[in-house]
């Protein structure tokens, strides 16, 4: 369903420079860290607009990312990552514009891909959102949408795909004129490639049919949380998070845009064996051989003729 980005993108003015990242305009993907081995973060006091800009991921006219709040992290070794989210009421303190709640009550949803957008320290490039230019052209090609002159983006509502692979890219793609095509290589010879998001899996809260049949990953108990355990290999991961209540996106719906809190964790625990495991297998393999061995014996004695 189409809704305005207009409260986004005053939430977004309003609340710049805030440690609570706002909705976004763009996907700014804050860094959660790199670990390599154990470690976890905390994030709290975050708002985000809407309680359905996840759900509107798992229709077949896609998503809107400017519905979502982003994060990133690296993972130097094998590892299980925990991510877990709660609805949380907050106050935000503002001297220039006055105190504003950000509301209980959010469904929380998220997906989580290989891969890192445009616009932080690994990529460069400038941020990436789902109405640049590039995004439109890859939602055409990848939706074969049948009229991109005159309708782009076809029916597709943004980039943004709850449980598939996505692409989008930022505003460096320009028109080629000897290919009559977009693409995204400058005079100097740089080129910043379409963002290609690899799906790795998605939970939300309670449990959503919004007439199509049940969406997997529900917790099919709706309490404001969600949290799901994932085995990754080393590598950049980046996690999109929104409201999983699909019908409220309803226009009509007085709290369509209103400001929920949410607070998330990341819990990284090592899925390589520390030293001291090791040595307790072999230790537990060593004595599983000498039960064997010795009872091996005791049966050969005892069939011996006398």
């Amino acid at each position: 369903m189409k809704n305005s980005l207009k409260y986004a993108l005053i939430l977004a003015g309003l609340h710049a420079g805030l440690g609570s990242a706002p909705v976004m305009a763009h996907i700014t993907a804050p860094d959660l860290g790199t670990y390599d081995g154990a470690g976890s973060m905390t994030k709290s006091g975050i708002g985000i607009g809407g309680n359905y800009g996840w759900a509107d991921g798992t229709d077949k006219d896609w998503g809107d990312a400017h519905h979502l709040n982003s994060f990133r992290f690296t993972l130097l070794s094998e590892a299980d990552v925990t991510l877990t989210f709660q609805s949380q009421a907050f106050i935000v303190e503002s001297t220039d514009d006055g105190d504003f709640w950000a509301v209980d009550g959010f469904r929380p949803g998220f997906s989580l891909f290989e891969g890192l957008p445009h616009g932080n320290v690994k990529t460069g490039g400038l941020l990436d959102h789902d109405q640049s230019v590039g995004s439109v052209f890859i939602r055409d090609r990848d939706s074969g949408n049948p009229d991109p002159v005159s309708n782009p983006g076809g029916t597709t509502e943004g980039s943004f795909r709850a449980a598939n692979d996505w692409s989008i890219t930022n505003e460096s793609w320009v028109w080629n004129t000897a290919t009559n095509t977009w693409d995204h290589d400058f005079a100097d010879g740089s080129t910043y490639p379409e963002t290609h998001f690899n799906y790795i899996g998605h939970a939300y809260d309670g449990t959503l049919d919004y007439g199509t049949g049940v969406i997997a990953g529900g917790d099919e108990v709706e309490d404001g949380m969600v949290s799901k355990t994932f085995h990754l290999t080393a590598g950049d991961y980046t996690g999109l998070y929104g409201g999983a209540d699909y019908l409220a996106q309803d226009p009509d719906n007085p709290d369509s845009g209103t400001l929920y809190g949410v607070s998330f964790s990341i819990s990284v625990a090592s899925a390589v064996p520390e030293p001291e495991t090791y040595a307790m297998l072999l230790a537990g393999l060593g004595l599983i051989g000498a039960m064997a061995r010795r009872r091996k014996g005791t049966v050969s004695n005892s069939s011996g003729i006398r």
